[in-house]
């Protein structure tokens, strides 16, 4: 039934969030097309064709390229809130699932578009980077050259490559905890909005969010600041490493939380059996 649950929420959200996605990959590539001509043209011809609108329409294009994916993330809680608050949600409790599978069905689609999101991000941030770094080089620059940038850009580097490796790893499971941890909160805060508020629930789902999200943060950082990293670990790498690794447990574990909580309230409160 989890298997069916999460193709059918995906399905549901595969045709707005493609389009969203397929704009944003367009806009990057209008940008990036908008900055190889400026850079190839002299300045007084670029300075000419930015008053006459290319500007304008390269910095809209560059904004829509990174909104576009971040409304995907706005996408995913308004597709829970219309599934789990609203009158609709009166077809999800018929559903042969439990609080459980819904809610995790929930959380897996909604990740997934969210990890997609980001790669989006990346790859609208290569798109607009890479022509326009290669056109503004000087004729030494080498293809090889341009991907050990880009390497630098995206890796934490370390003195050695295992600790390179393992330091990257870490910090890359911190980030997905963070992410999931946030989608989690958002759908917690959502069902209790929809109990608490019995006309402005979204309202109440915001303020919720917002609260929770500045007491969480405090909470996390206070926890984070009362380790003495270097201290224990005896170096700056490994208290770095030390830091993301726990980092990725805390926020793993507010996930976890969340989500069981957020089942509770299904389960006793919005009836969904």
């Amino acid at each position: 039934m989890l298997r069916k649950l999460i193709v059918q929420d995906l399905k549901n959200q595969r045709r707005t969030y493609l389009m969203l996605l397929l704009l944003s990959v367009g806009c990057a590539i209008v940008s990036s097309v908008c900055l190889v001509i400026e850079g190839l043209l002299s300045s007084d011809a670029s300075s000419a064709l930015s008053a006459m609108g290319l500007g304008l329409v390269m910095g809209l294009a560059l904004l829509s390229a990174f909104l576009s994916p971040v409304a995907i993330v706005f996408s995913v809680a308004v597709y829970y809130y219309r599934k789990m608050v609203t009158d609709e949600a009166y077809l999800t409790f018929t559903l042969p699932a439990t609080a459980k599978q819904t809610l995790n069905a929930k959380m897996i689609s909604g990740s997934i578009w969210m990890i997609v999101a980001a790669a989006t991000i990346i790859l609208n941030t290569a798109i607009i980077a890479i022509p326009n770094v290669l056109v503004h080089s000087s004729d030494g620059y080498t293809f090889g050259m341009l991907l050990k940038d880009i390497a630098d850009s995206f890796l934490l580097y370390y003195s050695s490559v295992p600790t390179m490796i393992v330091g990257n790893i870490a910090w890359l499971l911190s980030n997905l905890a963070t992410l999931l941890s946030q989608l989690a909160l958002i759908y917690l805060c959502i069902t209790c909005g929809g109990i608490l508020a019995s006309k402005h629930k979204v309202l109440a789902g915001v303020g919720l969010y917002f609260g929770s999200q500045t007491v969480v943060g405090a909470i996390m950082e206070t926890v984070v600041l009362a380790f003495n990293f270097e201290y224990l670990v005896g170096s700056y790498e490994g208290a770095t490493i030390l830091y993301y690794f726990i980092n990725a447990l805390l926020y793993s574990g507010l996930t976890v939380a969340c989500h069981q909580i957020n089942k509770h309230l299904l389960q006793n409160k919005l009836n969904l059996a």
